[in-house]
């Protein structure tokens, strides 16, 4: 189906039943109270925009209604938590599909005002919000480093690493919180530092500190399986900079190791059910 066919077909399908929801939302919700209408409405059109991303990737209609459904925030009367959470919403699915649409300034913008939004709710509450904002910020990070905007992903990714680093050090309660987003944000530094920014050393703090986090992770009996895969990747990772600066010798026992790893992965846990057909 074309884009246009795929645009058309929606237009039908959601049209006429766009305009009814929105007429019954108008209908019962009181004249006194205009904040609920714009709620259920932004809702609404979210909502539908998303069925026209996954139903046939009609990124036209649901850039469209996205923007409507900004728009429609835009317009409450009030700083409510949950409208403020909606934008949030509606601008990370904006700036999904323009990348998607390799709209790189679009989805740039689109990102900093993500990235506003959510910096001022962890301004209010840090222990809720501000793991967010430290996500956002590796995923505006992961846009600089696609288009070769280095130095910028390099801040990114150091920012968001101190964010959730200041996350992971004042939550006393679970080291599994925090700690992935932690090595993950050290892989991420990692690769920039040896493929783009040419500092190995700074590579090589990265990535040792990325497995010693994984390491700590997998410790955990009942956690391990869930880090199997992020230790797997940052030995893996960890053995290419040898390899590329020259110490194979350093590098092969990490790949032996992660090839372990990555077939304890493939095991069946104890409480998997056996395939179809497999012999009891």
């Amino acid at each position: 189906m074309t884009k246009d066919n795929a645009r058309q077909r929606h237009l039908e399908q959601f049209g006429e039943k766009f305009e009814r929801v929105e007429d019954f939302i108008a209908a019962t919700t009181s004249r006194k109270r205009p904040n609920t209408y714009l709620y259920r409405l932004a809702i609404h059109q979210y909502e539908t925009a998303r069925m026209c991303w996954f139903d046939g990737e009609d990124t036209e209609s649901a850039e469209e209604l996205l923007l409507a459904a900004l728009a429609t925030c835009d317009r409450y009367k009030d700083r409510r938590r949950q409208i403020r959470l909606l934008r949030i919403d509606l601008l990370e699915a904006l700036a999904f599909i323009y990348n998607h649409l390799e709209r790189f300034e679009d989805s740039e913008k689109t990102i900093l005002s993500q990235l506003a939004a959510e910096r001022a709710l962890a301004a209010e509450n840090a222990e809720a919000y501000a793991a967010n904002a430290a996500l956002t910020l590796w995923r505006l990070g992961n846009l600089y480093a696609y288009v070769h905007r280095d130095k910028e992903a390099e801040k990114a990714y150091l920012e968001a690493l101190g964010t959730i680093e200041q996350r992971r050090r004042s939550d006393n309660e679970d080291i599994y919180r925090y700690s992935p987003a932690t090595a993950q944000c050290h892989r991420s530094l990692g690769s920039l530092y040896l493929a783009r920014l040419n500092d190995p050393d700074a590579a090589l703090r990265h990535y040792s500190e990325a497995v010693r986090i994984s390491e700590e992770l997998c410790e955990n009996e009942h956690e391990r399986y869930n880090h199997l895969r992020g230790l797997a990747e940052s030995l893996r990772l960890l053995a290419d900079l040898y390899e590329r600066t020259g110490q194979k010798e350093s590098a092969q026992p990490l790949v032996k190791r992660a090839k372990m790893l990555e077939a304890e992965i493939e095991m069946p846990l104890p409480f998997d059910m056996p395939a179809e057909g497999a012999e009891s």
